[in-house]
């Protein structure tokens, strides 16, 4: 896997293409994971022409957002569907940009689980989020 690599046509690094071991480890059925794992890689393999095309269009969606309003972003840094170092460096671009972006990291943590792992850091993280946006909310 390619990691912090720079997208075509972009001049900082976002994650490069998903690992099929990545993509296993974040299924939650540990028996399922080697089935995982060879089906992402045959779904890779047999539709690599779409999906590098999708790819590089998310890549560039992300890598110059559309939007400026402000980001909070949830992540472990051990997540094998993250590259921690490109990550940082598009937080950075985006605050660079102007974006407003807040994150809240846990250095262990599971892909998309991290509600149920750490309830109470990411509640206070987005409590402290949308306090923060003034929206009036109760």
């Amino acid at each position: 896997m390619h990691r912090g690599s720079p997208a075509r046509g972009h001049n900082h690094p976002v994650p490069a293409p998903l690992s099929p071991a990545g993509v296993a480890q974040a299924t939650g059925a540990r028996g399922l994971r080697p089935a995982v794992a060879v089906g992402t890689l045959l779904y890779l393999g047999l539709c690599r022409s779409c999906t590098q095309r999708y790819y590089a269009a998310a890549q560039a969606a992300f890598a110059r957002p559309p939007l400026r309003c402000p980001v909070l972003l949830f992540h472990g840094c051990d997540d094998r569907l993250c590259d921690p170092t490109g990550l940082r460096a598009l937080l950075e671009a985006w605050r660079g940009a102007g974006i407003p972006v807040h994150v809240q990291a846990w250095q262990q943590s599971v892909h998309a689980g991290h509600l149920r792992r750490h309830p109470e850091e990411y509640r206070a993280a987005l409590t402290a989020f949308l306090v923060q946006l003034d929206l009036g909310l109760p």
